[in-house]
């Protein structure tokens, strides 16, 4: 592993200003053109064929962000894991810690190659779930289309939904026009708020789920890095950064200190690496006895790696 200088000991930070917006960008732009992709298919003037080419509008844009996905995949995480990793090893030199000489450096490469695959996998599911919300909008907007041509009963939720505003328009008279825009007034929650991404049931913005996965699996790596670079130097404590959080997910880890192994006699096993939940700022540092010995409390106030979270 490369070293940096003493200088550059500060608490490492999760590339905000650079991976985590530079990945919300290409999902951001990817989300404008889905909102007009939308937004193009009406049930005024529905067709077989104009659904048809609404879905495969919808599936180049999602081939679109499986591309960026993937090459952002392999440029963050390998940027992530060296960085902590460096900032690892540089304070356990620094402490005097010796690395094991018997230690396989392909390791580290074997771990990030798996981070890189886990990473991109998370980004590609959720960019399917695009292709499902399209078949499914697809299906609404060509029933509502035949409801408003034959007025027959509907049994989903949604569809419930437009029935009952067909039906409230069609007694006032409303023209076809006016009822198609009831409808596509029903869409626009999801359409204006860019919710195209639909995990377990939830629908998400595409931009901004893009940035909380970054964010939240760069932290991953960085954990894992730190983890590693435990192995490679027989280093079985470490601490959880403390910043005076209020999540109650990570109120009972911060600031204290873990064995990796669990075979210490006086702190417990790490129960797990930050993050705690998507967003968590709480980072992961090799430390000793001799850095606790210089901090009674055994709390170190450190600054998180990134901002944007709890």
């Amino acid at each position: 592993m490369l070293l940096i200088s003493r200088n550059d000991l500060s608490v490492g930070k999760i590339p905000e200003p650079d991976d985590v917006i530079k990945i919300g960008r290409l999902y951001g732009a990817v989300e404008t053109d889905l909102k007009s992709e939308f937004r193009s298919l009406t049930p005024i003037d529905f067709t077989e064929l104009k659904g048809m080419e609404f879905k495969r509008s919808v599936e180049r844009s999602v081939q679109t962000l499986n591309r960026d996905a993937i090459k952002w995949s392999n440029m963050a995480v390998p940027d992530a894991y060296i960085d902590a990793a460096k900032k690892a090893e540089l304070l356990l030199k620094i402490e005097k810690v010796k690395p094991d000489p018997l230690f396989d450096e392909r390791i580290h490469k074997r771990t990030i190659m798996d981070e890189i695959e886990t990473t991109s996998e998370v980004l590609l599911r959720a960019n399917v779930s695009i292709n499902l919300t399209a078949d499914t909008y697809t299906y609404l907007i060509r029933t509502a289309a035949a409801r408003m041509a034959t007025f027959e009963f509907w049994d989903m939720r949604d569809e419930e939904i437009i029935a009952d505003l067909l039906d409230d328009a069609i007694e006032l008279g409303a023209s076809r026009w006016a009822v198609a825009k009831l409808i596509m007034g029903h869409f626009e929650g999801l359409i204006g708020e860019g919710q195209f991404i639909n995990i377990n049931g939830r629908n998400y913005n595409v931009k901004k789920y893009s940035k909380m996965v970054a964010r939240t699996r760069l932290r991953k790596v960085q954990s894992r890095a730190v983890l590693r670079m435990c192995e490679e130097y027989n280093n079985d404590l470490v601490q959880i950064s403390d910043h005076g959080t209020i999540s109650e997910r990570c109120l009972p880890f911060e600031g204290n200190v873990y064995s990796v192994s669990g075979k210490d006699k006086e702190y417990p096993v790490l129960p797990e690496p930050p993050p705690f939940h998507p967003n968590c700022q709480h980072n992961l540092s090799p430390t000793t006895p001799a850095i606790i010995a210089r901090n009674p409390q055994r709390r170190v106030s450190q600054q998180p790696w990134f901002t944007g979270g709890e």
